[in-house]
C-alpha cells in the first residue's frame, strides 16, 4: 500500500488499484501533469471521501481509472483535473460551482456527464476533445461558454443552451462535426470568432436579435448549412464568416450591415440569391469568390472599391450593377465570370486592376470612362467574346486594353 498527503489536511492511500482521498478542505493544486504522487501508478478506481472540498489542478489527469466517485462536499474541480482520463461517465456533485479550464479535456471515452445547477460558467476547453460525448444540457444559471469549451466533440449531436447565456466564446464548438441542432437563446449578445467553424452537420441557424456582429470565421466550413437568419441588429460580417459553406443557398443581409469582411462568403458554391444592404460601405477582398451559382448582384451606393478577386469565379454571374461611388475595380475582381455579357463601368472609376475581367468569355463590349487613369495588365485578357471597347479619344490606355483579346477599339 502507498500513502501520503495531497493537501494541508488531505491524505491519500493507494491499495490494489483503489485510490482513496480523504480529509477536510482543498486538495493541493499541481503545476505539472506528473506532479501528483500517484501519477503513473496503476489506479483503477478513485474514491474521494466526504470532507474534501476541491479536486486540485492536474490532480487526476492522465489516469487509467474507469470509476470515479466524488462527494457532495466538493465545490470546485480544478484546471485539467481529469484531463485525458479513461472513464466513460462521472457524476458531478450538485454543490460544484466551479469547473475550471480544461477540467475534462480529451476524456475521449466520456459519454455522459451532468453539469450541476450551481455552475455559472463553462470555462475554456472544459470538454475539448471529448470525442464520445453525444449530448449536453447546460444548467439554467450558466451565463457564458468559454474558448473552445466543446471543441472537437466530434460526436456531439445536440446541446441545450439556456436562456441567460450572454456570450459564446471563440471556437466554442469548433469541429463539432455531428452537431445538427443548436438553438441560440435570445439572451446571447456575443458569438466569438470561429465559434462554429467546421460544424459540418449544422443545417440552419437563427441568430438572436442582440447580436451585433458575425465575427471572423464564425460559421466557416459549416458545409451542411443551408439557411441562416441574420437579425437586423448585425452591423458587421467578419472575415471568412461563412467561408466554405458550400450548401448555403440564400442570404439576406440586413439593412444595418455596413461592412462585409474578406472571404465572408468565400466558396459558397450554391449561393444563388444575395441581397446587399443599401448602407454597406465596404466589401472585402475575395468576399464572394467561387460563388458559382450567384446570378446577379447590385453593389450599394457608398461602396468605393470592389476589392481583390471579390467576385472571382462567379461563373453564373450575369448581371452586375456598380454605383457611382466606386473608384476602384480591383485585381481579378470579376475574373472568371463566364456569363457576364455586359458591364457598365461608372464615371467615378479611376482604376481597373490587373486581370479585373480576365476570362469573362461572354463579355462582348465595354466602355471605359474618361475618369479611368490606370488599367492593370490583362484587365480584359481572355475575354474571347469581346468585340468592342469604347475608350476616350485622348486616352493612352489602348495598349493595356488590347492585351489578351481581339476587340475593336472605338474612340468616344
Amino acid at each position: 500500500m502507498l500513502s501520503g498527503t495531497c493537501g494541508e489536511n488531505i491524505t491519500w492511500t493507494l491499495d490494489d488499484g483503489e485510490l482513496i482521498i480523504s480529509g477536510a478542505g482543498d486538495m493541493e493544486d499541481y503545476r505539472c501533469i506528473n506532479g501528483a504522487p500517484w501519477f503513473a501508478k496503476p489506479v483503477k478506481k478513485i474514491i474521494v471521501e466526504y470532507g474534501v472540498t476541491s479536486i486540485g489542478n492536474l490532480a487526476l489527469c492522465f489516469g487509467n481509472e474507469t470509476t470515479i466517485k466524488l462527494p457532495d462536499s466538493v465545490t470546485r474541480i480544478g484546471m485539467a483535473a481529469f484531463s485525458c482520463g479513461k472513464f466513460t461517465e462521472i457524476k458531478i456533485p450538485e454543490n460544484v460551482a466551479v469547473i475550471d479550464k480544461h477540467a475534462f479535456e480529451y476524456c475521449k471515452n466520456l459519454t455522459k456527464i451532468k453539469i450541476p445547477d450551481a455552475l455559472t460558467m463553462i470555462e475554456a476547453g472544459v470538454f475539448i476533445g471529448c470525442e464520445s460525448l453525444k449530448s449536453m444540457k447546460l444548467p439554467e444559471n450558466v451565463t457564458g461558454i468559454g474558448y473552445s469549451a466543446f471543441g472537437s466533440c466530434v460526436s456531439l449531436k445536440e446541446i441545450q443552451i439556456p436562456e441567460g447565456v450572454e456570450a459564446i466564446g471563440d471556437k466554442a464548438f469548433i469541429k463539432c462535426r455531428s452537431l445538427t441542432v443548436i438553438k441560440i437563446p435570445d439572451s446571447v449578445k456575443f458569438i466569438g470568432r470561429g465559434a462554429f467553424v467546421g460544424c459540418e452537420s449544422l443545417k440552419s441557424v437563427k441568430l438572436p436579435d442582440a447580436v451585433t456582429e458575425i465575427a471572423d470565421a464564425t460559421f466557416a466550413y459549416c458545409t451542411g448549412l443551408r439557411r441562416i437568419q441574420i437579425p437586423d441588429s448585425v452591423a458587421e460580417i467578419g472575415y471568412a464568416a461563412f467561408s466554405g459553406c458550400k450548401n448555403l443557398q440564400e442570404v439576406k443581409i440586413p439593412e444595418g450591415v455596413t461592412s462585409i469582411g474578406e472571404r465572408a462568403f468565400y466558396l459558397c458554391a450554391n449561393l444563388k440569391t444575395l441581397t446587399l444592404p443599401d448602407i454597406a460601405e465596404e466589401i472585402g477582398a475575395e468576399a464572394f469568390t467561387g460563388c458559382k451559382k450567384l446570378s446577379a448582384i447590385k453593389i450599394p451606393e457608398g461602396v468605393a472599391a470592389i476589392g481583390y478577386e471579390t467576385f472571382n469565379g462567379c461563373k453564373n454571374l450575369r448581371k452586375v450593377i456598380l454605383p457611382e461611388s466606386v473608384k476602384l475595380i480591383g485585381a481579378g475582381a470579376f475574373a472568371g465570370c463566364e456569363k457576364l455579357s455586359k458591364i457598365k463601368i461608372p464615371d467615378s472609376v479611376t482604376e481597373i486592376g490587373e486581370a479585373a475581367f480576365n476570362g469573362c468569355i461572354t463579355l462582348h463590349e465595354v466602355k471605359i470612362p474618361a475618369s479611368v487613369i490606370k488599367i492593370g495588365d490583362n484587365a480584359f485578357g481572355n475575354c474571347f467574346g469581346l468585340k468592342k471597347i469604347y475608350y476616350p479619344a485622348n486616352s493612352e490606355l489602348a495598349e493595356k486594353l488590347s492585351a489578351g483579346n481581339d476587340a475593336r477599339f472605338i474612340p468616344c
